[in-house]
């Protein structure tokens, strides 16, 4: 057997079937990652040449450094590096490179997961025309993507490790999901919604995601001196308690519902009230994922669950910036694909306006409101919500009519 053929047979874990994929569906896949690395590498030259262009890669190089060489982790004002010290920890192996190839290995990385993430969910959620699927959820994220990678965004990473831990969980790989999105929450915080989720609404999953994520988290204390561990998770928990105070006392400056809100309005939701306003929604979001796990067949309810679960941490999230939005676009560009598939026309066109106003809303947003760039995305990810609710209600409907 060949190279070809080889690196082909093993790409059959992604499948829905046990039949391997062709030789030449292999080769238009690795085809397809000339322009994806094109992309990213224009993006890593592009923040690299422009030097007043904010990188947060930086924060994850010193953080990795630091936690190597047991430096405190945290400056106390809830800004810069506000990440688990298992981050820093993750991390922490590749910054004994230099900052610069580390920047470019990482962004390497980060585009190898959240692809193959993409390829999994296309190729086992997706049961139809599933090479169209993956094509057009890649495009959704490849172009509203620029902002993310060109300065670094660790999330890129953690969307492309809960899509790969959720297909796993649609196969019934239990421990394999657990491994996932324990990393994953390891890595960011905001996992936690799909972590969650995934905890209360999978009864199978559940023992084995609390012993995996007790073993992930817990390594940190082995690979460093416990009294250092717990000296960072202590001022991880303070810098964590700043930056929310301050992020729920200024909704207006993040791409959050209820920084669309206060554009709109000019009303200000912060305080209890906005806290309030994230347990109900919650709330509803995990009852809506709960009758899509109970109703629908376990692909149709795993999709409805990410992009519930996505859509719910764009908004509610306290400080969602606008390139955050990459995490929702594979599964705007999902649902693109379903509706081509199904030639829903006016689906078609929403949601190609959704796509191409994400990834032009900065630019659209300092075009129409200087003062602010903030409100375009949370506004048609609602309307995205609306979208998936409608759709819920469909095939809840032709359920019903079938039976």
């Amino acid at each position: 057997m060949d190279l070809s053929a080889s690196c082909a047979s093993r790409l059959r874990c992604f499948m829905t079937t046990e039949k391997p994929i062709s030789r030449a569906s292999f080769f238009k896949i690795i085809l397809l990652w000339l322009p994806i690395a094109l992309w990213y590498l224009a993006g890593f030259s592009f923040s690299h040449f422009y030097l007043f262009f904010h990188q947060v890669d930086a924060f994850y190089y010193h953080a990795g450094n630091h936690w190597l060489h047991q430096k405190p982790l945290y400056n106390g004002e809830g800004n810069g590096f506000v990440y688990f010290p298992t981050t820093a920890a993750l991390l922490s192996p590749l910054t004994l490179l230099p900052l610069k190839p580390f920047e470019l290995i990482y962004r390497i990385i980060s585009v190898s997961i959240l692809t193959l993430g993409i390829y999994a969910f296309a190729t086992h959620i997706g049961t139809k025309n599933i090479k169209q699927t993956f094509f057009i959820t890649l495009l959704a994220t490849m172009l509203t993507s620029q902002a993310a990678i060109f300065v670094g965004q660790l999330h890129i990473m953690t969307t492309g490790l809960m899509l790969l831990a959720y297909t796993k969980i649609a196969r019934e790989q239990y421990w394999g999901a657990a491994i996932l999105l324990a990393l994953s929450l390891a890595l960011k915080p905001t996992s936690i919604i799909l972590f969650l989720l995934a905890l209360g609404i999978f009864p199978k999953l559940s023992l084995r995601l609390l012993l995996i994520t007790v073993i992930v988290f817990g390594l940190s204390f082995i690979l460093q001196s416990p009294d250092y561990v717990l000296s960072q998770y202590a001022s991880f928990a303070n810098s964590f308690h700043v930056a929310m105070h301050h992020d729920a006392d200024n909704p207006q400056q993040w791409a959050t519902f209820f920084g669309m809100l206060a554009f709109y309005t000019h009303w200000h939701i912060d305080g209890t009230p906005q806290f309030i306003t994230r347990i109900i929604f919650a709330g509803i979001v995990f009852a809506l994922c709960w009758i899509a796990k109970r109703r629908f067949t376990i692909h149709d309810a795993i999709y409805f669950i990410v992009a519930l679960g996505m859509c719910y941490l764009m908004l509610f999230n306290s400080r969602t910036e606008s390139n955050d939005y990459i995490m929702v676009t594979p599964l705007v560009g999902y649902s693109l694909a379903l509706a081509y598939q199904q030639k829903n026309r006016i689906a078609i066109y929403g949601l190609s306006t959704v796509i191409l106003f994400i990834a032009a809303s900065w630019n659209l947003s300092k075009w129409l409101t200087p003062h602010n760039n903030i409100w375009i995305n949370p506004t048609v990810i609602s309307f995205y919500v609306i979208y998936l609710l409608k759709s819920m209600y469909l095939n809840s409907k032709q359920l019903q009519n079938k039976k």
